[in-house]
Protein backbone atom coordinates (compact mmCIF):
# COMPACT_ATOMS: atom_id res chain seq x y z
CA UNK A 1 0.00 0.00 0.00
CA UNK A 2 1.10 3.78 -1.04
CA UNK A 3 2.77 5.12 1.94
CA UNK A 4 5.70 7.07 3.68
CA UNK A 5 6.82 6.94 7.29
CA UNK A 6 9.26 9.23 8.60
CA UNK A 7 10.71 8.82 12.24
CA UNK A 8 13.11 10.90 14.03
CA UNK A 9 14.21 12.56 10.79
CA UNK A 10 16.84 14.82 10.85
CA UNK A 11 19.13 16.65 8.74
CA UNK A 12 22.76 18.41 9.37
CA UNK A 13 24.25 20.65 6.86
CA UNK A 14 28.31 20.98 6.98
CA UNK A 15 29.18 24.94 6.00
CA UNK A 16 32.44 24.81 4.03
CA UNK A 17 35.27 27.23 5.76
CA UNK A 18 38.11 26.63 3.32
CA UNK A 19 38.85 28.84 0.32
CA UNK A 20 39.03 32.01 -0.57
CA UNK A 21 35.59 32.90 1.80
CA UNK A 22 36.42 31.12 4.03
CA UNK A 23 40.09 32.67 5.03
CA UNK A 24 37.90 35.99 4.35
CA UNK A 25 35.49 35.20 6.66
CA UNK A 26 38.19 33.41 9.17
CA UNK A 27 39.78 37.32 9.28
CA UNK A 28 36.49 38.95 9.94
CA UNK A 29 35.47 36.56 12.52
CA UNK A 30 39.06 37.56 14.53
CA UNK A 31 37.27 40.84 15.33
CA UNK A 32 35.54 40.87 18.55
CA UNK A 33 31.98 41.82 17.60
CA UNK A 34 31.28 39.21 15.44
CA UNK A 35 30.59 36.21 16.42
CA UNK A 36 32.04 32.98 14.99
CA UNK A 37 29.99 30.97 12.41
CA UNK A 38 28.90 27.64 13.32
CA UNK A 39 30.30 24.57 11.51
CA UNK A 40 27.67 22.90 11.13
CA UNK A 41 23.24 23.82 10.42
CA UNK A 42 20.56 21.84 11.65
CA UNK A 43 18.07 22.06 8.92
CA UNK A 44 15.49 19.20 10.02
CA UNK A 45 15.19 18.13 13.40
CA UNK A 46 13.45 14.93 15.21
CA UNK A 47 10.46 14.98 12.12
CA UNK A 48 7.94 12.28 12.57
CA UNK A 49 4.67 12.12 10.56
CA UNK A 50 3.09 9.18 8.99
CA UNK A 51 1.00 9.14 5.29
CA UNK A 52 -1.19 6.63 3.91
CA UNK A 53 -3.05 6.32 0.54
CA UNK A 54 -5.94 9.21 0.08
CA UNK A 55 -3.95 11.24 2.44
CA UNK A 56 -3.33 15.55 1.66
CA UNK A 57 -0.64 17.07 3.60
CA UNK A 58 0.51 20.60 3.89
CA UNK A 59 3.65 21.37 4.87
CA UNK A 60 3.58 25.01 6.10
CA UNK A 61 5.88 27.56 8.21
CA UNK A 62 7.92 30.86 7.93
CA UNK A 63 10.15 31.34 5.00
CA UNK A 64 13.37 29.47 5.89
CA UNK A 65 11.34 26.67 8.30
CA UNK A 66 12.88 23.76 6.52
CA UNK A 67 9.75 23.30 4.14
CA UNK A 68 11.69 22.54 0.66
CA UNK A 69 14.24 20.99 2.55
CA UNK A 70 11.51 17.99 3.99
CA UNK A 71 10.46 17.93 0.10
CA UNK A 72 14.07 17.06 -1.06
CA UNK A 73 14.66 14.57 1.45
CA UNK A 74 11.31 12.70 0.85
CA UNK A 75 12.35 12.72 -2.61
CA UNK A 76 15.48 11.41 -2.49
CA UNK A 77 17.85 14.61 -3.10
CA UNK A 78 19.10 15.14 0.41
CA UNK A 79 19.84 11.77 2.74
CA UNK A 80 18.78 12.35 6.24
CA UNK A 81 21.60 12.45 8.63
CA UNK A 82 19.16 10.85 11.32
CA UNK A 83 16.38 9.18 11.61
CA UNK A 84 14.74 6.64 9.03
CA UNK A 85 12.53 8.04 6.19
CA UNK A 86 10.27 4.65 4.67
CA UNK A 87 8.21 5.27 1.29
CA UNK A 88 5.77 2.59 -0.38
CA UNK A 89 5.53 3.54 -3.82
CA UNK A 90 6.88 5.77 -6.79
CA UNK A 91 7.95 9.15 -5.51
CA UNK A 92 7.48 12.15 -7.99
CA UNK A 93 8.52 15.04 -6.87
CA UNK A 94 7.40 18.40 -9.13
CA UNK A 95 9.86 21.28 -8.22
CA UNK A 96 11.16 21.86 -11.71
CA UNK A 97 8.69 21.18 -14.56
CA UNK A 98 11.38 21.94 -16.97
CA UNK A 99 14.43 19.21 -15.17
CA UNK A 100 15.51 16.87 -17.94
CA UNK A 101 14.32 18.70 -21.16
CA UNK A 102 17.08 19.44 -23.47
CA UNK A 103 17.55 22.03 -26.16
CA UNK A 104 18.80 20.04 -29.09
CA UNK A 105 15.52 17.36 -29.17
CA UNK A 106 12.52 18.51 -30.70
CA UNK A 107 9.47 19.02 -29.08
CA UNK A 108 8.56 15.08 -29.13
CA UNK A 109 11.97 13.43 -28.67
CA UNK A 110 11.68 15.58 -25.39
CA UNK A 111 8.11 14.32 -24.73
CA UNK A 112 9.51 10.80 -24.61
CA UNK A 113 12.74 11.23 -23.17
CA UNK A 114 11.09 13.15 -20.64
CA UNK A 115 8.52 10.89 -19.90
CA UNK A 116 11.10 8.01 -19.49
CA UNK A 117 12.77 10.30 -16.81
CA UNK A 118 9.47 10.21 -15.16
CA UNK A 119 9.58 6.59 -15.40
CA UNK A 120 6.94 5.97 -17.87
CA UNK A 121 7.49 3.04 -20.43
CA UNK A 122 7.43 3.44 -24.15
CA UNK A 123 3.81 2.39 -24.30
CA UNK A 124 2.41 4.59 -21.62
CA UNK A 125 4.52 7.44 -23.44
CA UNK A 126 2.78 6.55 -26.74
CA UNK A 127 -0.17 6.52 -25.60
CA UNK A 128 -0.23 9.89 -23.68
CA UNK A 129 1.65 11.34 -26.97
CA UNK A 130 -0.82 12.69 -28.89
CA UNK A 131 -2.99 14.30 -25.93
CA UNK A 132 -0.36 15.90 -24.88
CA UNK A 133 0.44 17.69 -28.24
CA UNK A 134 -2.79 18.45 -28.26
CA UNK A 135 -3.36 20.10 -25.11
CA UNK A 136 -0.13 21.85 -25.54
CA UNK A 137 -1.53 23.65 -28.82
CA UNK A 138 2.77 22.92 -30.24
CA UNK A 139 1.03 20.67 -33.56
CA UNK A 140 3.08 23.01 -35.17
CA UNK A 141 6.49 22.97 -33.63
CA UNK A 142 6.76 19.71 -32.08
CA UNK A 143 8.87 18.59 -34.44
CA UNK A 144 11.31 21.28 -34.09
CA UNK A 145 13.96 21.97 -31.55
CA UNK A 146 13.22 22.90 -28.24
CA UNK A 147 15.77 25.65 -28.35
CA UNK A 148 13.60 27.18 -31.32
CA UNK A 149 10.81 27.53 -28.56
CA UNK A 150 9.38 30.72 -26.44
CA UNK A 151 9.56 30.33 -22.77
CA UNK A 152 5.84 29.70 -22.74
CA UNK A 153 6.45 26.86 -24.80
CA UNK A 154 8.34 25.13 -23.56
CA UNK A 155 6.67 25.20 -20.12
CA UNK A 156 3.55 24.25 -21.84
CA UNK A 157 5.51 20.71 -23.09
CA UNK A 158 7.28 20.41 -19.67
CA UNK A 159 3.56 20.63 -17.82
CA UNK A 160 2.14 18.67 -20.02
CA UNK A 161 4.30 15.82 -19.92
CA UNK A 162 4.78 15.98 -16.14
CA UNK A 163 0.91 16.05 -15.48
CA UNK A 164 0.28 12.88 -17.73
CA UNK A 165 1.14 10.76 -14.85
CA UNK A 166 -0.67 9.05 -12.37
CA UNK A 167 1.78 9.50 -9.39
CA UNK A 168 1.68 7.01 -6.47
CA UNK A 169 3.45 9.86 -3.91
CA UNK A 170 3.56 12.93 -5.45
CA UNK A 171 5.81 15.95 -3.93
CA UNK A 172 5.23 19.54 -4.82
CA UNK A 173 6.07 22.66 -3.94
CA UNK A 174 4.15 25.79 -5.24
CA UNK A 175 6.74 27.40 -7.15
CA UNK A 176 6.07 25.64 -10.30
CA UNK A 177 5.25 27.90 -13.35
CA UNK A 178 2.47 27.14 -15.64
CA UNK A 179 3.44 29.47 -18.14
CA UNK A 180 1.78 32.15 -20.00
CA UNK A 181 -1.77 33.85 -18.56
CA UNK A 182 -3.31 32.19 -21.92
CA UNK A 183 -2.44 28.74 -20.91
CA UNK A 184 -2.75 29.13 -17.27
CA UNK A 185 -6.89 27.94 -17.51
CA UNK A 186 -5.99 25.15 -19.04
CA UNK A 187 -3.16 24.49 -17.28
CA UNK A 188 -5.22 25.50 -13.71
CA UNK A 189 -7.48 22.45 -14.62
CA UNK A 190 -5.27 20.14 -15.58
CA UNK A 191 -3.43 20.17 -12.59
CA UNK A 192 -6.38 19.67 -10.52
CA UNK A 193 -7.14 16.80 -11.94
CA UNK A 194 -3.40 15.52 -11.78
CA UNK A 195 -3.59 16.38 -7.59
CA UNK A 196 -6.47 14.73 -7.35
CA UNK A 197 -5.20 10.79 -9.03
CA UNK A 198 -1.94 11.16 -6.88
CA UNK A 199 -2.09 8.51 -4.15
CA UNK A 200 -0.29 10.60 -1.82
CA UNK A 201 0.22 14.57 -1.86
CA UNK A 202 3.06 16.33 0.10
CA UNK A 203 2.21 20.32 -0.90
CA UNK A 204 4.78 23.13 -0.05
CA UNK A 205 3.21 26.36 0.04
CA UNK A 206 2.26 29.84 1.82
CA UNK A 207 -1.12 30.11 -0.44
CA UNK A 208 -3.55 29.73 2.30
CA UNK A 209 -6.20 29.14 -0.62
CA UNK A 210 -4.45 26.59 -2.18
CA UNK A 211 -4.17 24.33 0.77
CA UNK A 212 -7.76 24.81 1.41
CA UNK A 213 -8.23 23.62 -1.86
CA UNK A 214 -5.95 20.75 -2.12
CA UNK A 215 -5.34 19.42 1.26
CA UNK A 216 -7.07 17.84 4.18
CA UNK A 217 -4.04 17.89 6.58
CA UNK A 218 -0.86 20.31 7.50
CA UNK A 219 2.21 19.94 8.92
CA UNK A 220 3.68 23.07 10.55
CA UNK A 221 7.75 23.48 10.42
CA UNK A 222 9.30 26.23 12.79
CA UNK A 223 13.34 26.25 12.62
CA UNK A 224 13.16 22.45 11.32
CA UNK A 225 11.34 21.18 14.10
CA UNK A 226 7.47 20.08 13.61
CA UNK A 227 4.83 22.12 15.80
CA UNK A 228 1.99 20.74 14.59
CA UNK A 229 0.07 18.20 12.97
CA UNK A 230 -3.31 17.55 12.29
CA UNK A 231 -6.47 19.14 10.30
CA UNK A 232 -6.11 21.81 7.72
CA UNK A 233 -7.65 24.74 9.27
CA UNK A 234 -5.85 24.21 12.93
CA UNK A 235 -2.77 24.59 10.94
CA UNK A 236 -3.49 27.38 9.23
CA UNK A 237 -4.01 28.76 12.15
CA UNK A 238 -1.31 28.11 13.88
CA UNK A 239 0.58 29.33 11.23
CA UNK A 240 -1.47 32.65 10.74
CA UNK A 241 -0.58 32.46 14.95
CA UNK A 242 3.92 32.71 13.77
CA UNK A 243 3.02 35.58 11.30
CA UNK A 244 1.24 37.84 14.03
CA UNK A 245 3.89 36.25 16.66
CA UNK A 246 6.87 37.95 14.33
CA UNK A 247 5.10 41.03 13.21
CA UNK A 248 4.84 41.70 16.70
CA UNK A 249 8.46 41.14 17.13
CA UNK A 250 9.54 43.46 14.36
CA UNK A 251 7.43 46.07 15.55
CA UNK A 252 8.97 49.40 16.20
CA UNK A 253 7.86 50.62 20.06
CA UNK A 254 5.49 53.44 20.74
CA UNK A 255 7.28 56.64 20.51
CA UNK A 256 10.11 55.40 18.99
Amino acid sequence: MTAISVNGLGLVYEVPGRGLGGRLSEMIRRRPAVAARPSQIEALRDVSFTLSAGDRLALLGLNGAGKTTLLKVLAGIYQPTRGTLVTDGTVAPLFDVGLGMDGDLTGRQNLVARGLFLGLTQSEIAEVEHEIIEFTGLEPHIDLPVSTYSAGMYIRLAFAVVTSLTPEILLLDEGVGVGDAEFRDRAERRMDSFLKRAGILVFSSHDFALVHRYCDQALVLHEGSVIFHGPIDDGVECLSQLVRDREHTWAPEEGS
